[in-house]
């Protein structure tokens, strides 16, 4: 596909693909003759992965280059180049530890996903008063399913599951939403 496809299926204006190309975020198109150059599925995903980067995990771009850098070596941790969230002193970590030591698989107590979920708790117990941790295990369960769907047919790397992760992202805020409305109704 010539770059104007590209920005059109991307959502990212071409100004601003060229500028990724130029500061080495999306590799070069395959050469055609003259001053063009083809781009193809690959270089959609990339892009679907740096718009998540910037869009909604608000990376600067150094950040994004570490990101895509730690993507192209292959490194299965790439999410350890996010950056790190400010610890609260008074959010549950050791709560929070202990639920994540009793789920299938024990996700690693590291990354900004442990710290958002001490929030989550946090921010839940200022609501509603003391509930346990283990409020979470259902959404704990629905996560996990949810994930295994959505990575069922992710045959094209971290880019594609980035990409496929965020828009299933986006629809389960949204249905939440309708279903909110609907229970209100």
């Amino acid at each position: 596909m010539e770059l104007r496809e590209l920005s059109a299926r991307s959502g990212v204006p071409v100004p601003t693909i060229k500028y990724y190309l130029r500061e080495g975020l999306l590799a070069s198109g395959t050469d055609r003759p003259g001053t063009r150059a083809d781009y193809d599925e690959a270089h959609l995903r990339r892009l679907g992965s740096i718009r998540l980067l910037v869009e909604v995990h608000r990376l600067p771009l150094e950040r994004v280059r570490e990101v895509v850098r730690a993507i192209d070596a292959g490194e299965s941790a790439w999410s350890s180049s996010l950056p790190s969230l400010t610890v609260d002193p008074d959010l549950p970590l050791e709560e929070v530890d202990r639920f994540l030591d009793g789920l299938p698989g024990r996700p690693p107590h590291e990354g900004p996903e442990r710290i958002l979920l001490a929030r989550a708790l946090r921010d839940l117990r200022r609501v509603r008063g003391h509930v346990d941790v283990s409020v979470f295990r259902p959404h704990a369960r629905a996560a996990a399913w949810l994930v295994d769907e959505e990575t069922a047919d992710v045959r094209e790397g971290a880019d594609a599951a980035m990409a496929a992760g965020a828009a299933f992202d986006a629809a389960l805020m949204a249905l939440r939403a309708l279903a909110r409305v609907g229970a209100r109704s």
